[in-house]
């Protein structure tokens, strides 16, 4: 991993290739997805440190053109799957299909789809590296950082659906903690239910994401409640009317699993 010195002189000479902000919207996505597919490492990277070169707005900017590029992927696969009916119940009728159904189709529809989950996974994380990068400029304008939330919020159920990926739900869970909780109800009502119902040993990646979720919340009393929860399943308590020991809880291999540190997107 270059140092950080190293990674901005890198950016600075290639911002202007890869996010030009005199063509339109669409090439910066564009650009956005020709990186990804050349290093996806490099591309998080360099997004990573494209607020230093740019306003916030722009950052908003591509954040809703990668918005809007991932809803056209599952448009695309809707369509799809509609045209194949319409297919079977015209060939079954007897009709042909008609040709060249589908215009006006976009350069990216041509290269990305909803099955190309390292595709779409990259391009949810530079959504939550590009969002995190301008977090307190949001915080400083409400008026964009609701609109930046609506935007996502009404989209979030369909894209949780839909990319079933372990890096897409990671970065989906980590969006979704930096809107309000009231935001994205369906998701923030399940986060402790999820986290209730872990096995025990389960791995870090299933947990820690939403442990940091409930944090980013201020709902750290839901987490010490759960772990006293895990922690009164472990060590029942025994009851001992001759004499009360009071001692230091031993380290069990069957413990469920404890919070960890922030497991962010890699950059």
């Amino acid at each position: 991993m270059d140092s950080r010195p190293v990674c901005r002189r890198l950016v600075n000479l290639m911002f202007h290739s890869f996010f030009p902000v005199n063509e339109p919207e669409e090439v910066w996505c564009e650009r956005c997805v020709a990186l990804i597919q050349m290093n996806p490492t490099a591309a998080r990277t360099f997004y990573q440190y494209t607020y230093e070169h740019t306003a916030p707005t722009n950052i908003v900017k591509l954040m809703l053109i990668i918005r809007r590029c991932l809803n056209s992927c599952l448009q695309k696969t809707i369509c799809n799957a509609d045209e194949m009916n319409d297919e079977e119940e015209e060939n079954y009728d007897g009709n042909e299909s008609e040709p060249g159904k589908r215009t006006n189709k976009s350069v990216l529809e041509n290269v990305l789809s909803v099955e190309d989950a390292a595709s779409m996974a990259s391009l949810i994380e530079i959504v939550v590296i590009l969002w995190q990068s301008i977090k307190k400029a949001l915080d400083q304008n409400e008026e964009a950082k609701k609109y930046t939330i609506s935007k996502f919020a009404t989209v979030l159920p369909e894209y949780f659906r839909a990319f079933k990926d372990e890096r897409c739900t990671v970065a989906l869970i980590i969006l979704a903690s930096f809107m309000p909780p009231s935001a994205v109800p369906t998701f923030s009502c399940s986060v402790l239910s999820k986290l209730r119902n872990l096995h025990t040993g389960a791995e870090e990646n299933k947990y820690a994401t939403l442990i940091d979720c409930l944090c980013r919340w201020g709902q750290v009393s839901h987490i010490l409640e759960l772990i006293n929860d895990w922690m009164s399943e472990t060590f029942p308590e025994k009851k001992d009317h001759r004499r009360r020991k009071v001692g230091l809880l031993r380290e069990s291999p069957d413990m469920a699993p404890s919070p960890a540190p922030y497991y962010g997107v890699p950059c």
